[in-house]
């Protein structure tokens, strides 16, 4: 007859040998595309978690081609989201993200002269 605990090791053994859907939604997803005449280097990565988009918006030549902050929303939600989203857009929304941290969907890389937005699909969790 086995413990509770015994049979509890058990299963999170078993369940580390198993691969789960979610872990290959999380990969990368990156591209360059065109703002005004800036290239921008957008990268996301989808956490199964919050159910979010995590997605990088940084200029592609340096800080001195960096966007401002409502040009790397629209990219993200209106450029961007429709790829990751089967054609639907991604939606910045201000939620609880984080223990830790604000709950801010928009966040500032003043070194590197980009952004991170978080968004959703549509505005609704996946």
């Amino acid at each position: 007859m086995r413990t509770p605990i015994q049979i509890a090791v058990i299963a999170l053994l078993g369940l580390g040998a198993c691969s789960t859907p979610l872990t290959e939604t999380s990969y990368p997803v990156q591209a360059v595309l065109d703002v005004d005449g800036r290239d921008v280097f957008v990268r996301s990565r989808f956490d199964p978690f919050q159910r979010s988009w995590y997605t990088e918006v940084l200029p592609r030549l340096g800080t001195d081609q960096a966007i401002g902050r409502e040009d790397a929303v629209r990219v993200v939600e209106e450029v961007w989201g429709p790829e990751l989203c089967e054609g639907l857009p991604l939606r910045v929304e201000t939620r609880f993200y984080s223990i830790w941290a604000d709950p801010e969907a928009v966040v500032e890389y003043p070194t590197r002269g980009g952004w991170q937005v978080v968004a959703d699909c549509d505005g609704q969790l996946l």
